[in-house]
Parts: structure tokens; sequence; C-alpha cells
């Protein structure tokens, strides 16, 4: 096992039966290629890059804007390319288990704590909260810095923002994904 050969958060995650099955494939498609699009632009955003933004995301990014700025939020990084790998095998890369992924974003509050946010067009679900979860244990390990929070946020076409915080504590979360981590090991490798 190299760092390329890492599984993705969302291929452990598909360990589990999600019920996209009874979804037509063409609308998973096009919802994918509908949420790959406002990611880039909030890539763009959050980098400080020109982001020119067509009519189909205008309300959801406008809505989103005016989010980062009644909050005050400052960007501390975006799209950030995290694994994680077995404490014990750090390394050792070859003999353990390990994940990767990209994190939307990590902000930071006006007292300095930091907070984990992934970007939803869709329905928020308990796999968003698995994969959050991921993002901040990889987050953590590969920097030694700790997360204050999660937050999942959806921008709606309707120009209204619904935040999603964790249920139950990440923890908890942690743990579950880490039990369809040794899963997926079992069944792939």
């Amino acid at each position: 096992m190299t760092m390329d050969n890492l599984p993705r958060v969302s291929w452990v995650l598909d360990v589990l039966d999600w019920g996209y099955g009874s979804i037509p494939p063409l609308i998973l498609k096009r919802a994918a290629k509908y949420g790959t699009g406002f990611h880039g632009l909030m890539e763009k955003k959050t980098t400080g890059k020109k982001a020119r933004v067509t009519k189909q995301y205008k309300a959801r990014f406008d809505a989103l804007s005016d989010w980062f700025k009644q909050r005050s939020y400052r960007v501390k990084e975006a799209e950030i390319h995290l694994t994680w790998l077995e404490p014990e095998i750090e390394r050792n890369i070859a003999s353990g288990k390990g994940y990767q992924g990209t994190c939307d974003a990590i902000l930071e509050d006006k007292d300095k704590n930091l907070i984990l946010i992934d970007y939803k067009t869709g329905r928020v679900s308990k796999r968003h909260f698995l994969q959050s979860a991921a993002y901040k244990m990889a987050y953590e390990q590969q920097t030694g810095l700790k997360i204050a929070k999660i937050i999942i946020v959806k921008p709606t076409k309707e120009g209204l923002v619904e935040e999603y915080e964790l249920d139950k504590p990440t923890s908890y979360y942690g743990r579950v994904f880490l039990r369809l981590l040794d899963k997926y090991y079992h069944q792939n490798v």
C-alpha cells in the first residue's frame, strides 16, 4: 500500500448501501456535475481567485458568500488534500490502513477556533457526518491542530443557507468510520 493507493473517504463510505442504487444514473450524474461546479466556484472564492458565477449557481453562491460575511469567518485553508494512517504504522504505510480525501475548507472564527466546513448542494445525510468526521481525524493527525466544530452548509436555490452540525459527538462518527474502514480493507485488500 502506498499513499497513492489509499482509498478515498467516499470509497470507504460506499461499503454501506446508501440507497443511491434506486436513483436513475442520469440523475446521479447531473447532481454530481452540479455539485462539482458549485464546489469549483467555492474553491475559487475561498482561495481568493475570481469566480464567474452563472445564473444556475448565483442564489446559492450569494447566500453562502453572505453567510461567510455575517459570521466573520476567515478562510485558513481551502481544498486541503488529507491522508490518515493508523497511528502505529505512520512510518510504515505498506503494513497498515489509511485513507485520503479532500476537505472543502478550514475556517477560523473570531476566537481563533478552527471550523471544518463541508459544502453540499443536495440532501444532507449521516454519510456526510461520517465523511466530515473522517476529514477531521485526518486534518488533526496531519497538522497537529484541533478542529473545534464541524459545520455542513447547504445553500439553497432560494438563497438560504442551511447549517448542519453533527447530532452526536465527532468521536462517535469517527469510530463508525474506522469500523467501515476495517470492513473496506477486509473486502478489498
